[in-house]
């Protein structure tokens, strides 16, 4: 009987770690105290350490001063701690630093608001580092340190970097929230301003990027193994094909296209990818009355929030995912229910490869082509750049086993493209359709009968671009990645264009400039940078 009741209770064990499920603290080793309960403001994993911020003075039984640090299965203090909350954490070069509503770290001058921590010890970032307005987040972007906030320093407004020796990129802009690299670009946002912007080098940032979102973001992540962007903040909006699409206060952007997450969203507090799907911190209840208990998990199968059990009695400020557990942080005292001070554990295995999206795009999203001279080069693109193997089908029995393909079609016909991707022993599958016409009179559009120019090629810098367009005709050229995702675009009247582009700051080595006319690609010139 006894060994019965034994096994039972092991095998109750296992379905439970098996399954999704807030980890229970009975000892309240995770919990966060401060007199009365503290709460939590920001989290980071590098490595085999987490690093916690916010408001205490203990975590479970360890002392501790608004920062804290967790390895091994054990809490450590930092030194002395800061005497306030540090809001974001970046960790370059064997340091961490660190920015926030602290006055110093560890008692030590020329710490206030940003700081830097070499594993023993903490110091200013250069000689002096006060900044009373240094609390947005950090990012690394060309090798150098961003920080973000409104007086910077008392040298720049918005946005300034540290480049290891010297204060540099001392920017004039509004107070800006959020600092995030995506692709190869440094995206900056604030929800309370309302503007998007991207960095375009030095001291200069241009608005609206991707065809922009309407309002301004405060929270991002980044979907490495997809190549997507979230975006949370006070907007209603995206930008889909040139029209206004609702997307309340979330937003999605695969590289290529904005698409909505619908109309239930109230202000994302926190953001984290977790075992495929993202996660966000968000208000007790949804839009149309769904109540979520302050945290969710978004599915694109049924495009649909779920909560996570019975959710949060509070806030989540912050969340990170640490050893295969997501880590939430925040103003809560009961996690699923369970006494949870300000920290807890979510537990949510991956068992259906929901890691793995792959998706087909063409260059500037076109799905009709023609057969001008009897043939059309179509380029394919996938979005997941660290697949062990990709393998198309191009729908006329051709095949190709590269991330991003080229494929001439000499057909007119419609086609179905299949791409089938394998990551880490997943394997998933996606699909498009295009078609191929006859072309009408697209004959003319040759790069000689345009006059088509672009110099130097290669560039270093700037390029140069000429082209003559027929009477009454109007078109574009867009320069892209080789990912296909857009850099830029010039619009071309009829008659004689001749206009700079302004490559200089892109970091890509190869670049792709399309010319297209009344809406059709007619050719694709490729520029190599050095």
């Amino acid at each position: 009987m006894k060994k019965n009741i034994l096994i039972s209770i092991l095998l109750l064990q296992v379905l439970a770690v098996t399954s999704q499920q807030w980890i229970p603290d009975p000892n309240k080793k995770f919990a966060l105290w401060m007199g009365g309960n503290g709460y939590g403001n920001s989290l980071y994993a590098i490595n085999d350490t987490l690093y916690l911020g916010g408001a205490f003075l203990k975590i479970g039984s360890v002392n501790a001063l608004n920062i804290v640090r967790y390895y091994n299965g054990n809490w450590y203090p930092l030194k002395g701690g800061v005497n306030g909350s540090p809001n974001s954490f970046l960790f370059n070069n064997g340091n961490l630093y660190i920015s926030g509503g602290f006055g110093w770290a560890d008692n030590k001058p020329g710490t206030m608001g940003i700081a830097r921590w070499d594993g023993n010890d903490w110091w200013p970032v250069g000689t002096n580092s006060n900044c009373a307005g240094c609390y947005g987040t950090i990012e690394k972007y060309d090798n150098k340190i961003f920080f973000s906030g409104s007086n910077m320093l008392g040298l720049a407004w918005g946005v300034i970097a540290w480049d290891g020796t010297n204060w540099v990129n001392r920017c004039n802009l509004p107070q800006i929230q959020l600092l995030k690299g995506f692709s190869t670009d440094l995206l900056a946002g604030s929800s309370p301003i309302g503007i998007f912007l991207k960095y375009e080098g030095d001291t200069s940032w241009s608005s609206q990027p991707y065809g922009g979102i309407y309002g301004g973001p405060r929270k991002a992540e980044m979907d490495t193994v997809n190549n997507l962007l979230y975006l949370g903040g006070d907007f209603n909006w995206v930008n889909i094909n040139n029209n206004p699409i609702e997307s309340n206060n979330i937003a999605m952007y695969d590289g290529f296209e904005w698409h909505s997450m619908g109309i239930n969203t109230p202000l994302a507090w926190s953001m984290k990818m977790y075992n495929g799907y993202l996660y966000v911190g968000t208000d007790s209840i949804l839009n149309d009355n769904t109540v979520i208990n302050h945290i969710g998990r978004w599915d694109w199968n049924d495009e649909q929030w779920h909560p996570l059990g019975i959710g949060l009695n509070n806030w989540a400020n912050a969340m990170e995912e640490f050893h295969d557990t997501l880590f939430v942080t925040g103003g809560f005292t009961t996690a699923g229910g369970d006494s949870a001070y300000g920290l807890a554990r979510w537990y949510m295995p991956d068992t259906n490869c929901a890691f793995l999206q792959p998706t087909i795009h063409t260059l500037a999203l076109q799905d009709t082509f023609y057969l001008d001279t009897g043939s059309v080069n179509v380029e394919f693109f996938n979005n997941n750049a660290y697949a062990n193997n990709w393998q198309w089908n191009f729908g006329d029995s051709g095949t190709g086993n590269t991330q991003n393909p080229t494929h001439t079609y000499t057909n007119d016909s419609t086609y179905t493209i299949t791409i089938t991707v394998t990551e880490d022993g997943c394997t998933k599958t996606d699909t498009a359709i295009i078609w191929v016409l006859n072309g009408t009179g697209l004959q003319e559009y040759t790069k000689e009968k345009l006059n088509f120019k672009l110099y130097p090629n290669p560039t270093n810098g700037d390029f140069t671009i000429e082209c003559t367009l027929p009477q009454n005709k109007k078109g574009k050229i867009t320069a892209y990645r080789t990912t296909g995702s857009q850099l830029g675009e010039h619009a071309l009247e009829s008659g004689f264009n001749k206009f700079i582009m302004p490559a200089g700051n892109w970091k890509d080595s190869v670049i792709l400039v399309g010319v297209y006319i009344e809406g059709r690609q007619v050719m694709v010139e490729k520029v190599v940078k050095k």
